[in-house]
């Protein structure tokens, strides 16, 4: 049995449309996802000590608590930070995992967030189509069994990324077995509806 999916591209600009479409088989589908991210948390990074630490000042009645953390602001995120919470204050530092974009300048408008792993499990390498959106703001990692982020996006509200076997574009996802994925929602007063589906050859496994 196989199973057949389609990728398509539409590019408008200054006039012209240029669209795409290309259709792809697979021996078995990657586990889709449909899910609703929690909000994340308002805060401002009021003492901005290097690109990757500060401290950030949460809004009364958050729920974060000392862990990994994601630090969002408009058009960029931070992922996988080391948080330390005492009350409202948040201190964030780098750790192994930590990534994405800088720090923004001190008091920029912040929205910190708790990571959520979906088990997501396919062989990187047998990828033949794979593809996810989000209506927020929302970071995604690829995470293979041993913790490492093999791949990582941001997608801004309403977003959506994708790849597709034989499109000269280098598989983002080579060289090992996606065991988990881990997103995080950008946005303080909106949950954000991710979905992710793909097909891949037959399993190899981890």
């Amino acid at each position: 049995m196989s199973f057949t999916g389609i990728y398509s591209e539409t590019i408008q600009a200054n006039g012209a449309v240029i669209a795409g479409t290309v259709t792809r088989t697979g021996d078995m589908g990657i586990d889709a996802v449909d899910t609703a991210l929690p909000v994340g948390h308002a805060g401002s990074l009021t003492t901005r000590v290097g690109d990757g630490s500060g401290t950030i000042t949460l809004t009364a009645g958050h729920d974060i608590v000392t862990g990994d953390v994601d630090v969002h602001w408009d058009g960029g995120c931070r992922y996988a930070m080391a948080g330390t919470v005492t009350v409202n204050a948040l201190v964030v530092v780098d750790d192994a995992k930590s990534g994405g974009d800088v720090l923004p300048a001190n008091l920029t408008a912040v929205v910190a967030s708790k990571p959520i792993t979906l088990n997501v499990t396919f062989d990187g390498d047998d990828v033949v189509l794979i593809g996810c959106g989000a209506s927020q703001q929302t970071s995604v990692r690829f995470i293979d069994g041993d913790g490492d982020i093999i791949a990582a996006l941001l997608l801004v509200a309403g977003a959506s990324w994708g790849w597709a076997e034989d499109t000269a574009v280098t598989n983002p996802l080579a060289g090992d077995a996606i065991v988990t994925v881990e997103v995080s929602c950008g946005n303080a007063t909106s949950t954000s509806n991710f979905k992710l589906a793909g097909l891949q050859y037959a399993f190899i496994g981890t």
